[in-house]
């Protein structure tokens, strides 16, 4: 089991430094800052595009771009490779990940975490 999570945990992690170069454009690294620094609060698309300092629209077509996924996959991921390093790491308990990680409902964190991970949270814990 531990093989299987070290695995995802670095499946997610080279997901989420290797998609595109972001290093080639300044609004998509500055977007990519603000995620990994503030992946654990209430994000909004128009939160990431502010400050990037362009539109939302305008950021979601860049990161498709440069990424090759949405803005909001790309939180969601930084958000279960939290989840799983604190899963693994940790005795808090699901709700108390959910809301560290920045999810307000541990249901849907759940929900969110078996669509990536193809486990509930709590095989991790097993």
């Amino acid at each position: 089991m531990e093989f299987v999570l070290e695995e995802i945990i670095n499946q997610i992690t080279t997901e989420i430094m290797s998609k595109g170069t972001p290093e080639k454009n300044p609004e998509i690294r500055a977007a990519i800052e603000y995620l990994i620094q503030n992946y654990d609060k209430e994000i909004t698309l128009a939160d990431v595009a502010a400050a990037a300092a362009i539109s939302p629209n305008y950021l979601s077509k860049l990161f498709k771009e440069y990424r090759n996924q949405t803005v909001m996959d790309f939180l969601e991921r930084i958000r279960i490779e939290k989840a799983l390093k604190l899963l693994k790491d940790s005795n808090y308990s699901i709700k108390e990940i959910a809301l560290q990680i920045g999810y307000r409902d541990p249901n849907y964190f759940s929900k969110v975490f078996k669509k990536v991970t193809n486990l509930p949270p709590t095989a991790v814990r097993s």
